[in-house]
């Protein structure tokens, strides 16, 4: 396997460009470099028609009957701790590079109530029950409005009951909406929309600025980060397929380079930590 030293890393988002430094370089596989977005999706699209992946790296865990996880072969603890961080970091990561790369107008929370769920048979403690539920949602909205962009992100209530958190793009809710007595922490007012979602309570903020969807991405990544999002071989979030995703650069750069590529562009200082320092390009665009 072909490994090459690097120590910067450039994603490309919508809005603006993010440049990593790191302080101390780092090693990567050739593989590495190669977009992997459409393995990605072309995977999505299999699990969601019920196909079996076939596991080529060879699976070290498992989920047996019972939903508990068990050693396959000769799979230690390290190994799965391992597994979960890095797969944790790259969902991460991907979720990042399509909340930040699209257009998002409205922010949903989706909750169940389990009054309505005993007509259906149905349990809102059931993980596979509100994910069901959730597919019907979606297929509804890609009904009415075909390209639709939908980015969710399940979190459990305190007493273990799903609820879901959802950035939307391309839909109008207006028709659909019902102004709630509550508004945000900044004063906007709070809809429902239980003309669409009659499975539970259900809320919706719209949002109108660039500064508004950074902010609802970066609210959604702490629930990414949760205990609950960091299980092994579970997805910790839904997604349509037709999102768009950064660009994604990993290099090696001198000192003298970084300096004139952020002197030729207007930029800001992010945030230092002890391994990266991290800087923000603002994009120009010639109206």
């Amino acid at each position: 396997m072909v490994r090459e030293v690097k120590n910067v890393i450039i994603n490309d988002f919508h809005e603006f460009v993010e440049v990593v430094v790191y302080k101390e370089n780092f090693i990567v596989s050739k593989n590495e470099l190669v977009d992997k977005l459409y393995k990605e999706q072309e995977k999505e699209r299999a699990l969601d028609r019920g196909e079996v992946i076939e596991n080529k790296k060879g699976r070290k865990f498992a989920y047996n009957e019972f939903g508990e996880l068990v050693a396959l072969d000769d799979g230690t603890i390290e190994d799965l701790q391992r597994s979960i961080f890095q797969s944790t970091r790259r969902s991460i990561d991907t979720f990042i590079g399509y909340t930040l790369c699209n257009k998002w107008n409205a922010f949903l929370t989706l909750t169940f109530s389990q009054t309505i769920l005993n007509e259906k048979c149905l349990d809102r403690y059931n993980d596979d029950d509100v994910k069901y539920l959730w597919s019907l949602f979606r297929k509804k909205l890609q009904y009415l409005k075909p390209n639709v962009k939908l980015m969710c992100v399940p979190e459990p209530h305190k007493d273990g009951a799903l609820h879901f958190h959802v950035l939307v793009g391309n839909f109008d809710f207006t028709p659909y909406m019902r102004l709630l007595p509550i508004r945000t922490k900044k004063g906007y007012p709070i809809f429902s929309i239980d003309k669409l979602w009659s499975y539970g309570f259900s809320t919706i903020s719209l949002i109108n600025t660039s500064d508004s969807q950074q902010a609802c991405s970066f609210y959604l990544q702490k629930y990414m980060k949760k205990d609950f999002n960091c299980n092994y071989n579970k997805k910790r979030y839904f997604a349509t397929h037709n999102l768009e995703f950064k660009e994604k650069f990993v290099g090696l750069i001198t000192p003298e380079k970084l300096e004139e590529i952020l002197r030729a562009n207007e930029h800001e200082f992010y945030k230092e930590t002890d391994k990266m320092i991290v800087y923000k390009i603002k994009k120009c665009y010639n109206e």
